[in-house]
């Protein structure tokens, strides 16, 4: 469920301490239903969430921050979308 402050099965607390669980890519594409191609382009254009590399090849997303993410894109109804999208320009 998008937005549930419940974390993902198996999403890991590499935080040490500090109470954030993360989610790998698949994991973060899996809640999304997004392809991870999609997340690898959203990266390069900046239109998902925040995330950190780990090294190389390994990305994680915190879990509070992709509930920020979805929740900024959260609208009532399509009026309310363009309302805040005109707004932003």
């Amino acid at each position: 469920m998008i937005g549930s402050s419940t974390p993902l099965a198996g999403a890991t607390d590499q935080s040490r301490g500090t109470g954030d669980a993360y989610l790998t890519e698949p994991q973060f594409c899996k809640m999304y239903h997004v392809a991870p191609r999609t997340a690898q382009r959203w990266r390069v254009t900046g239109d998902g969430p925040p995330f950190v590399r780990l090294g190389p090849h390994k990305i994680v997303y915190r879990l509070s921050d992709t509930e920020k993410w979805a929740a900024a894109r959260t609208f009532a109804h399509r009026a309310d979308e363009l309302s805040r999208t005109i707004a932003d320009d």
